[in-house]
């Protein structure tokens, strides 16, 4: 009986130690596997999205009335009718392009970490999935004051009114020669800038205002500083 009772714990111990290395095995494999997963949904995207503009580009060859049924499969993620075109959104680990850059093969993108639209309206805006920035367009810029007309907390959908405002040296106001610049213009960008050029009695100097992706608040940096 006693024999019996050691082999049977024995037995026990050794499932136990099979059964925590599995989980050890899966634990550490994991990440990879749904990296793996995620990587082939994109791809599959990928193809699909090819493949549609390709539908679209013949009907579009064949004029007036041409359509067609075009079925899209969809493994994970979501595709959403915005900016003009279909978007199909994932969130994955896995690095199919570099964090904050696009891809462009042909009409498909491809981003990572690109929520960014910077456009003209009348003024120039910044936005992102957080806040949207309003700034002044104009050739005659006369005070810092002026450059921010409005920040919007998207959330919220709260206004900060806080002014901004920034000088050199003696504080004096800006010339002649001051103007505000959208340096780049577009939609899904990893990141935008509005440059103001400042002119004042003794210094010229850049300041420039950048919005990254998913950030909550605006950078400004002094460039190209120049003393008369």
């Amino acid at each position: 009986m006693e024999r019996k009772g050691q082999v049977w714990i024995s037995a026990t111990i050794y499932t136990l130690v099979i059964i925590t290395a599995l989980v050890i095995i899966l634990a550490a494999t994991q990440p990879l596997i749904d990296r793996m997963r995620d990587k082939a949904a994109v791809q599959k995207q990928k193809e699909t999205m090819t493949a549609l503009d390709n539908q679209i580009s013949g009907i579009a060859a064949e004029g007036p009335g041409s359509q067609r049924v075009i079925p899209i499969d969809i493994m994970d993620g979501q595709i959403v009718v915005a900016n003009d075109g279909l978007v199909y959104n994932v969130e994955t680990d896995s690095k199919v392009v570099e964090p904050r850059s696009q891809v462009e093969l042909g009409n498909l993108k491809l981003s990572s970490g690109t929520d960014v639209n910077a456009y003209e309206d009348g003024d120039f805006v910044l936005e992102n999935s957080k806040i949207r920035v309003t700034f002044i367009n104009t050739d005659y810029l006369n005070d810092t004051e002026e450059i921010i007309k409005e920040l919007l907390l998207l959330s919220t959908n709260g206004t900060v009114t806080d002014v901004f405002t920034f000088d050199i040296g003696d504080g004096s106001s800006l010339e002649e020669g001051s103007y505000t610049l959208l340096e780049q213009e577009g939609t899904s960008l990893g990141t935008a800038s509005v440059k103001a050029f400042c002119n004042q009695t003794n210094f010229e100097y850049d300041l420039v205002f950048t919005l990254d992706s998913e950030a909550d608040f605006i950078r400004a940096d002094i460039e190209n500083l120049v003393r008369k």
